[in-house]
């Protein structure tokens, strides 16, 4: 029974669903990470071979790179 002045709260989402819902947006952020690293593996291999071919520096030389 309620007291005076206090709400019930439902939780329409079980907690068994919050954490499939939560592994299941995981696993698709890691699959875009995948992804991403990918694109940038393949590039920075274009990159360097072309300027293996061409004998030219395309890559800037930043201080603050962190790769």
């Amino acid at each position: 029974m309620k007291k005076k002045g206090e709400k019930q709260i439902i939780d329409s989402i079980s907690n068994s669903e919050k954490i499939k819902l939560m592994q299941d947006k995981i696993k698709e952020l890691e699959r875009l990470v995948q992804q991403k690293q990918i694109v940038i593996d393949v590039t920075n291999k274009m990159i360097e071979l072309t300027e293996q071919e061409h004998k030219i520096t395309i890559t800037k030389n930043r201080k603050n790179d962190l790769i």
